[in-house]
């Protein structure tokens, strides 16, 4: 079996992903698609965690662009770029820099707060570069429609990279308008993409139908009690592991989106548990 071929089963095997290339990894979390990719630079190959939208208007322009990807870092921060037996040798090395880089597990359903920890490091990491923040705006309003998270969407819309982009129009009018058009119009649209929330939902739906990926995990959320539940959807159907006042109990991974609390409390109501 040649190294290539060993190297990607060694992902795919880690962290049950779909491979769509010899040097491509992903699976579906919620409304993004999560995973790997190697570069291979000359003779060497660099890894990176990347995330990709789900409700553009199809499954190649869903993956025409990464809206946040990381070279994975050593223990030094030092980018990974090995030939590649030297990262066959040194897999369980660089997948635990993965990991560490993540803050999740990849194998089970994730969290929002856990993503979002992601996008405000990367923010962070690029405070001054305003495609890096239109970026991690756009994925944190798309995921704030996904889950229907008023409080998300507002926090994002008055956040410091919404402030950064200001400044950008305000101060490099020309130039913000080159890029990402007016200014008003550019966050007309944001707003747009929370009111608008059900077609969002059916473009998302329609890409993950005709898409390659078939590995898949829950995007959680939860009411101000701790409660996990799958919005949207009604109690009929589900299993009575689907909903917990338990943390570590984790949604059925038969239901595809958060239920409302009103359902969580019919059905608890009606079955008293």
């Amino acid at each position: 079996m040649k190294e290539e071929t060993i190297l990607k089963n060694e992902w795919i095997k880690r962290y049950n992903l779909t491979a769509v290339s010899q040097s491509k990894y992903y699976k579906i979390v919620g409304c993004f698609a999560i995973g790997f990719e190697l570069m291979k630079i000359y003779d060497e190959i660099k890894p990176y965690f990347v995330i990709y939208p789900l409700w553009r208007e199809d499954v190649k322009m869903c993956f025409c662009v990464s809206y946040l990807y990381h070279c994975i870092e050593d223990s030094k921060g030092l980018d990974y770029s090995l030939p590649i037996s030297k990262m066959l040798a040194h897999k369980e090395e660089i997948f635990l820099n993965a990991e560490k880089y993540m803050g999740f597990d990849l194998t089970k359903d994730i969290h929002k707060n856990q993503i979002l920890d992601i996008f405000n490091r990367y923010s962070k990491e690029w405070d001054s570069n305003p495609v890096r923040q239109k970026a991690i705006i756009v994925l944190k309003i798309h995921m704030a429609a996904y889950l229907n998270d008023k409080k998300l969407f507002d926090d994002t819309m008055s956040s410091s990279s919404m402030e950064t982009m200001e400044k950008y129009a305000r101060t490099k009018p020309q130039w913000f308008e080159e890029m990402f058009g007016k200014y008003d119009s550019w966050k007309e649209n944001l707003i747009s993409v929370f009111s608008n929330r059900q077609a969002i939902m059916d473009k998302i739906n329609a890409n993950i139908t005709s898409g390659k990926i078939k590995q898949r995990l829950n995007l959680l959320s939860e009411d101000a009690d701790g409660v996990k539940y799958e919005k949207e959807k009604n109690v009929d159907g589900h299993l009575k592991e689907s909903f917990s006042t338990h943390p570590e109990i984790m949604t059925d991974h038969r239901n595809l989106e958060f239920m409302k609390k009103e359902d969580y409390i019919k059905y608890h109501k009606e079955h008293g548990k």
